[in-house]
């Protein structure tokens, strides 16, 4: 009946004595220091290869030549052939007509680099030479990064950009600068090279055998001395740059130029034509009422009016 309800009585723990862990002193002359907390893991930036430096920016214009004008002669080519088949009717053989053949062969050479570097980094001339275009990171592109790089091109081709590509630290010029790109060499450059090798020969094949071969190189360079010089010095004044004219090449070898006319007609050599106005004026007339169908009057007879005459002398004889 005395006893204290449940859970008021004495603690039974509160007599036992309190653990006390006992902190270490260091000895006399010896201190301790806290350790930091280690650094987050960095991500490793990726390495750029150039190999050697002038080799490597050698390789670049090179392959900057064969992705612009070698593609560009190509479908020109191909284009010059399509005019002689009659398959194609845009202009005559003239100036405005290959005006017309080389600016759609250079925006089709530099689309297909331009969605060919967008989609795989690479390009005909990059790839035999074993280049690659990727981010500073290492990453994909892009198709925003890559026309920045075209935009700008002719910036760098025309002032700048030779020189940024040989004193920076990863060869960049001004577009790679604005696209965030670098031009460095592939982990599988020789494999690459043979690709590009090889693609290279079936597009020369391919020009040979459906593109006219060499008869429609011939064409397009005749053209291209010819009309060339002209169509540069009419498109600088454009952008208000004085350009003159030089003088008009003469080919080593001969070309004749096709006519004007896209469906030439084929004639005979058996049977010249003779234009109208061309023929001799002392040629004597012909009366019309001499009938080119009278036969002549010293002609001899014919064998039936001799015939009676046959039958008489025999008949007498």
């Amino acid at each position: 009946m005395n006893e204290p309800p449940f859970g008021s009585g004495p603690d039974p723990d509160a007599t036992q004595p309190i653990p006390v862990t006992p902190i270490p002193v260091p000895p006399p002359g010896r201190t301790y220091v806290r350790q930091p907390d280690a650094p987050p893991p960095v991500a490793t930036q990726p390495v750029h290869r150039f190999g050697n430096v002038p080799l490597y920016l050698v390789a670049r214009f090179v392959a900057f030549l064969i992705d612009i004008f070698a593609i560009a002669f190509a479908i020109a080519a191909f284009g010059f052939n399509a005019f002689e088949l009659g398959f194609v009717t845009l202009a005559g053989r003239d100036e405005g007509g290959f005006g017309l053949l080389a600016a759609v062969s250079f925006g089709a050479a530099i689309a297909i680099a331009l969605v060919c570097e967008a989609l795989f980094g690479i390009t005909l001339g990059k790839a035999i030479f074993g280049l690659r275009v990727r981010r500073g990171d290492g990453k994909h592109a892009g198709i925003l990064r890559i026309i920045a790089r075209y935009v700008l091109r002719p910036i760098d081709v025309l002032l700048i950009g030779p020189l940024l590509a040989l004193v920076t630290p990863r060869h960049q010029r001004l577009g790679d600068f604005v696209g965030g790109t670098v031009v460095s060499q592939s982990r599988v450059a020789p494999l690459v090279s043979i690709l590009g090798i090889a693609l290279l020969a079936g597009i020369g094949y391919l020009e040979f055998a459906f593109g006219g071969g060499l008869e429609s190189a011939l064409g397009v360079t005749a053209e291209a001395a010819s009309y060339g010089p002209d169509l540069i010095s009419k498109s600088a004044a454009l952008v208000g740059i004085a350009v003159p004219r030089p003088a008009k090449i003469n080919l080593p070898f001969p070309v004749a130029l096709p006519s004007a006319s896209p469906h030439p007609i084929a004639v005979s050599s058996a049977q010249p034509v003779v234009d109208a106005s061309d023929a001799p004026t002392d040629a004597p007339a012909v009366d019309a009422t001499d009938s080119p169908t009278d036969p002549p009057t010293d002609a001899p007879a014919s064998d039936e009016t001799t015939a009676p005459d046959a039958e008489q002398t025999s008949s007498t004889t």
